[in-house]
């Protein structure tokens, strides 16, 4: 079964000049800037609480979803492939987009989203290209139980788990790879979390052990903390349970203050490091890998980020991509309130770009608020939409990537169920709430060894 839409995979390093992004503002060209006006003007009280870039009609083209908290319901954008959008026809949800994946292998992608108050509900798609049929499920989530949303097999049977923050920490549900999950499956106890003050999950092979270990965050919202992150290591399954037990002091991380807001291999060597807010303050900061899950402080690995007290530390992502297609990876951030495109130098350090490139440094970034990439016009590198402003209304931002022409290969992930169990495991694909680009990190990571391995050979 197909289970994603198209994603490219610069190859720049294999035979290409090193390349340097600059992005245009296309966002009156692309048709976003008259999509919502229009939709304000219908809806004046309109919340703007999401922005995505995902596939709705199963087109191989990627789409633009832009979610309600509230005030009109959700507005759905068909992609044409070349970087322009018009309003989609057709029945989709009204409320705010978490998750997108193919969650019963018919090659659409379905999709999670908001129900009542921090709960959850599935939609399943039907739609066709051109013309979008996203009916809701009876699969749903009670309020404050589905705030944070992952996907990942944590129970190594092949078909992938729903991971949900709430009470009294994480509930696991465990999916049966046909649309349907079972509710609290098993849960796991996180201090300093209620249904109010939830925890964010990133999940991982950290001590590229072949199975997958959790960090979550609680703290550094309107709890007024610094924030801290737990290291949960997952020790093996008992009896099909996965046992997850608190290493954080052993991985050498703060036990208070880090709040990490992204994972990736950002050195190349094929263990995923962290970037995170230490205290409320930038620049952020990186801790490397050595392999086994013991994470150590990178000194200076950001630079160009003036030194600033942050309200909240809790909000926003960091997303590891290579956006200037120089084979080395960069990273996406946003955060409360800002939006920082971080290029990579090399060694897991990375130099800020925002003015350079001709990016908008800004994010509203509340609880539901935050950024989207993806090549939108089919040319082999990758766009971004944000936002334009910090305070309602909220303005969308389109920022063409005007990379020069490289060497890239177009992959669509092909379901193969005799293999897809130990395939998954391995290469620890998996998808987070409110971003689903996390596999395709780890996707580029493989593809950036082998473009090693191909340029050592040559």
């Amino acid at each position: 079964m197909f289970r994603t839409a198209c994603v490219a995979f610069a190859m720049s390093a294999l035979c290409a000049p090193r390349a340097f992004a600059q992005f245009t503002d296309v966002t009156e060209s692309s048709g976003v800037a008259d999509i919502v006006d229009v939709h304000y003007a219908e809806n004046p009280n309109w919340w703007l609480s999401g922005i995505h870039f995902v596939d709705l009609d199963d087109d191989g083209k990627l789409d633009l979803f832009l979610s309600s908290h509230g005030g009109g319901d959700a507005l759905a954008a068909l992609g044409d492939g070349g970087g322009g959008f018009v309003v989609a026809p057709g029945n989709y949800p009204p409320t705010e987009l978490h998750l997108s994946y193919d969650f019963d292998e018919d090659g659409r992608n379905d999709l999670t989203m908001t129900y009542v108050d921090g709960g959850a509900q599935w939609w399943k798609n039907f739609s066709t290209a051109g013309m979008l049929d996203i009916r809701a499920t009876g699969i749903t989530r009670d309020g404050n139980t589905a705030r944070t949303q992952v996907l990942v097999d944590l129970n190594r049977d092949g078909r992938v788990d729903w991971l949900r923050a709430a009470p009294p920490g994480i509930q696991i549900d465990f999916g049966d790879g046909n649309g349907s999950f079972a509710q609290d499956s098993l849960a796991i106890t996180i201090p300093n979390t209620d249904s109010n003050n939830n925890a964010n999950i990133v999940p991982g092979d950290f001590d590229n052990d072949g199975d997958i270990d959790l960090l979550v965050m609680v703290g550094g919202g309107y709890d007024d903390t610094a924030g801290r992150t737990y290291y949960y290591r997952n020790d093996g399954l008992v009896g099909g349970m996965p046992q997850f037990s608190d290493q954080t002091a052993a991985a050498g991380l703060p036990l208070d203050g880090l709040v990490v807001k992204g994972v990736g291999d950002y050195d190349l060597d094929g263990s995923l490091d962290l970037i995170g807010i230490f205290n409320k303050a930038l620049p952020p900061v990186v801790y490397k890998n050595n392999g086994h899950g013991v994470f150590s402080l990178v000194t200076d690995a950001i630079s160009g980020v003036a030194p600033e007290t942050l309200t909240y530390a809790a909000w926003g992502t960091a997303i590891k991509a290579d956006f200037d297609n120089d084979g080395i990876p960069d990273i996406l951030m946003n955060g409360k309130y800002y939006l920082m495109l971080l290029r990579g130098t090399g060694g897991g350090h990375f130099a800020y770009m925002n003015d350079a490139w001709h990016l908008t440094d800004i994010c509203p970034c509340s609880i539901d608020g935050g950024l989207a990439f993806g090549d939108i016009d089919g040319d082999g590198d990758l766009d971004i939409a944000g936002y334009a402003n910090i305070a309602e209304p909220y303005q969308v931002k389109v920022y063409r990537n005007d990379n020069p022409a490289q060497h890239w290969l177009r992959v669509r992930l092909i379901e193969v169920t005799a293999i897809k169990a130990r395939r998954a495991q391995r290469f620890g694909f998996m998808r987070r709430a409110r971003n689903s680009s996390l596999a395709m990190n780890r996707l580029r990571s493989i593809v950036f060894r082998l473009r090693r391995v191909i340029t050592a050979r040559r």
